[in-house]
């Protein structure tokens, strides 16, 4: 018998429920009313987010059971972040709530449950689920701390969803697959076209073939580009005559548009037959090079008569 009693308490506590329906504000609300292991009031829209948890609590009944926590949402922190979402057991029940009751909700501001609902789901699924033993239950004082934990629990899985539509709105991309998926099912479910991200101006730049560059024909035409503004001029020199003078150098003006003469250089080519092989070669006399030789052959002659009339003594 002791052990037959000793079994019984550590027994999960006993769970009984009735449908019922209660006036609440002057309005008539129908759902759930629990009679064990506590007294208390389920309404229609709680019962939809029991009906959210159950798949992910079933999951994780044992892990769930062993914590002196019972964390159904695995939420430590007042303020949300993105490792909340991607969390697997909160992203488990998130990828259930957004289908089934965020169906038809407009941001920025959707219609979520409230923070009762979410908490009145959150003590039937611990009483259901026999998360406490019915001496747990029996002992004086254990139902309030069981109200605090539904409580605690209900109010973040309610900053959840609440943090979740926030970043939706934010912009409907993301770093993640887990918080990606969640929005592809929030676009999907509300009928909302998923956009697409435009590709920056340098992946498009990277993704050109260099095939396109190096296909390209240029004509010969552009390679000279001629400014029809300037007149292009020729000189040619021409050799000095027998005196030594130069003879009149011709200027070459060319006046078409387009059609520039390219300047003649100041030398000659003149062909010799070759003493070796008697083959013509091309030998280059340099005209300006010849006129400083006879210029500077004159000049010393000069000086070569004056020296002799100061050396010559006087008569």
């Amino acid at each position: 018998m002791p052990a037959q009693a000793k079994a019984d308490a550590n027994a999960p506590a006993k769970f009984r429920q009735m449908d019922s329906e209660r006036v609440h504000n002057g309005v008539t609300q129908k759902g759930v009313q629990v009679l064990q292991p506590l007294r208390f009031f389920v309404p229609e829209d709680a019962m939809k987010v029991v009906d959210v948890l159950r798949p992910a609590v079933e999951a994780r009944l044992a892990d769930i059971k062993a914590s002196s926590d019972r964390p159904v949402v695995t939420v430590y922190d007042a303020t949300m972040g993105q490792q909340d979402l991607i969390d697997p057991a909160n992203f488990a029940i998130m990828k259930r709530y957004v289908p089934m009751l965020l169906t038809g909700t407009t941001l920025p501001n959707p219609k979520i449950l409230s923070c009762k609902d979410h908490r009145a789901a959150m003590l039937y699924v611990g009483s259901a689920y026999g998360f406490w033993s019915q001496a747990f239950v029996s002992a004086r004082g254990n139902k309030g701390k069981m109200k605090d934990w539904s409580a605690l629990q209900g109010t973040r899985l309610r900053w959840l969803v609440s943090y979740l539509c926030k970043v939706i709105y934010r912009t409907p991309f993301a770093r993640t697959p887990e918080v990606t998926i969640l929005k592809t099912i929030f676009y999907k479910v509300n009928n909302m076209s998923l956009p697409t991200r435009k590709p920056s101006s340098s992946s498009v730049d990277s993704e050109v073939p260099s095939e396109i560059v190096s296909d390209v024909e240029f004509d010969e035409e552009d390679e000279e580009i001629i400014d029809d503004d300037l007149e292009i001029c020729s000189v040619q020199s021409e050799p000095h005559g027998d005196d030594g003078g130069d003879l009149p150098v011709t200027v070459d003006v060319s006046d078409d548009e387009g059609e520039a003469e390219a300047p003649r250089h100041a030398e000659l080519s003149m062909e010799v037959p070759s003493a070796d092989d008697g083959m013509l070669v091309d030998e280059t006399l340099d005209l300006d090079a010849n006129r400083a030789a006879d210029h500077h052959s004159e000049a010393m002659n000069d000086v070569q008569a004056m020296i002799m009339e100061i050396d010559t003594p006087l008569q």
